[in-house]
């Protein structure tokens, strides 16, 4: 059971997901879903989630692992020592872990999962007084923690930001401020781009939505997907709002299919925000895949 007053919720990020509370925000993240890092704080570091990719004939050894952190730990921190050692069960993989004593306190657990293949570590910190209350939440974390998710659509989750994006597509670009967030998604045979900004009324104040899809968007777009080819808009309904369709095209290479699609910016009203999606993939692609990319604007609701 969770402690009293925690509300949790989901995060989804590089085929990771579980609940976490909802005041623990996002400070650090990079990577990919082959290796990658996340940190999430509080008011000060709560949980570190670290992952990387291994071979079959290369499986780590979680308890090799776990002697190397404590070694490492115990250079940053002379105070540091191991309380309690143990076996647990984390995303349904067998798991160790140990507790520390320190200049804070923690656990840390190791695990491999055999169906991504990935190698994990989750290390929550806390202070002395607070293992009661931090205990109760992460056995919640860690009960509810998945490193295998199924289907053809993965959910990214992580502040306020939901989407659903096909298995297959990585994160290549992002940015991360405070009422600006923009990402970029690239597989085999297309690319999604996003971008969320609020307070639409003062970044709209003195130029029209078109021209800060001119002057913003395009030129992030721009920055990864050099050549892309922007076409004259049209004007479309986008859930109730009036937007704008971009048609786009994109050749990844001298040797390479090329590519077409759609950008759709329009200003949600009920929410102050502004909006631009992407959707590019390579011409006559078979129609099922033409329909898997349209999912990822249907999941899309701004309000």
């Amino acid at each position: 059971m969770v402690s009293e007053g925690v509300t949790l919720v989901e995060f989804s990020w590089h085929r990771i997901s579980g609940l976490i509370p909802e005041d623990w925000v996002v400070k650090v993240e990079g990577g990919n879903s082959k290796r990658g890092y996340l940190r999430f704080d509080e008011y000060k570091p709560r949980l570190e989630v670290r992952w990387e990719e291994f071979k079959k004939n290369k499986v780590p050894d979680p308890s090799r692992i776990l002697k190397d952190l404590e070694s490492r730990s115990r250079k940053e921190d002379p105070d540091f020592k191991v309380a309690n050692r143990g076996e647990g069960r984390v995303g349904g993989h067998n798991a160790l872990y140990v507790y520390y004593r320190g200049s804070r306190e923690g656990f840390i657990y190791v695990f491999n999962c055999d169906r991504t293949m990935r190698s994990f570590i989750l290390r929550f910190h806390f202070d002395r007084e607070e293992y009661d209350r931090v205990r109760k939440i992460s056995d919640s974390i860690l009960s509810s923690f998945d490193c295998h998710p199924e289907g053809d659509m993965l959910s990214w989750r992580i502040l306020d930001i939901m989407l659903s994006i096909p298995v297959g597509f990585e994160l290549l670009d992002r940015r991360f401020y405070p009422a600006d967030t923009y990402l970029l998604f690239e597989s085999s045979y297309g690319y999604i781009g996003y971008e969320r900004v609020g307070l639409a009324s003062r970044v709209l104040r003195k130029e029209k939505l078109e021209d800060w899809v001119r002057e913003k968007y395009r030129r992030s777009l721009g920055k990864t997907l050099k050549g892309l080819i922007w076409k004259k808009p049209s004007r479309v309904d986008v859930f109730g709002h009036e937007g704008y369709r971009y048609p786009i095209y994109f050749r990844r290479g001298l040797l390479r299919k090329p590519m077409d699609g759609y950008t759709y910016a329009w200003i949600c009203d009920k929410m102050d925000r502004l909006y631009a999606v992407t959707l590019l993939k390579e011409k006559d692609r078979r129609e099922d895949i033409e329909k898997v990319m349209n999912k990822v604007f249907e999941s899309l609701r701004c309000h």
